[in-house]
């Protein structure tokens, strides 16, 4: 913490809040290799510490693709991505999402800023294993959302109708903002 002069603190006022930390476990199985956090300065309202204006931070976060493929093998990672799924994919999915079972999951990161998910299913009541081959670019759009495009599609190496494919990315966009995240 940086603060000048020192009794400010005793006020409430903070100059400066930088924290910056290695090998964070945020959720049990998910490993942030690098965390940076710098504020702008931060006023407190009274002895409850509220905040007298919003809070601005410069966030940085580095999650390894050997990080990502461990978490993405947790039983309790991969039912909140359930969860995820089927509010992101909203009411026309009707819980299609409970219908499958996750065989394997496995992230690579490519070049560009591209990513690439291998996904196995198996369908509730079925042996045949589905697999999806999803390619998408990853971008942050005005620090407020992650947003995915020109995102391929394959399932069993068959290319995804291309409308079904642009309504799914649209539901994960719409998903994949700060407001909606910063609840969870």
């Amino acid at each position: 913490i940086d603060n000048a002069p020192s009794y400010q603190i005793l006020q409430g006022k903070l100059d400066h809040v930088r924290i910056a930390a290695q090998g964070v476990y945020p959720l049990k199985d998910l490993r942030i290799d690098r965390l940076e956090i710098e504020t702008d300065p931060i006023a407190f309202q009274g002895l409850k510490a509220k905040l007298a204006q919003p809070l601005q931070a410069g966030v940085k976060v580095v999650i390894t693709e050997a990080d990502l493929n461990h978490a993405l093998q947790s039983p309790a990672l991969i039912q909140r991505l359930k969860q995820f799924l089927n509010k992101a994919l909203g009411s026309q999915a009707g819980g299609i999402v409970d219908r499958y079972q996750l065989q394997s999951l496995r992230c690579q990161f490519l070049s560009n800023r591209r990513v690439q998910f291998d996904v196995d299913l198996t369908e509730t009541g079925y042996t045949e294993i589905l697999t999806f081959k999803i390619v998408t670019d990853v971008h942050v759009e005005d620090g407020q959302a992650i947003q995915l495009s020109n995102t391929e599609i394959t399932a069993n190496g068959q290319p995804l109708f291309a409308p079904l494919t642009s309504r799914l990315v649209a539901g994960l966009n719409q998903s994949l903002t700060v407001d909606r995240l910063e609840k969870s």
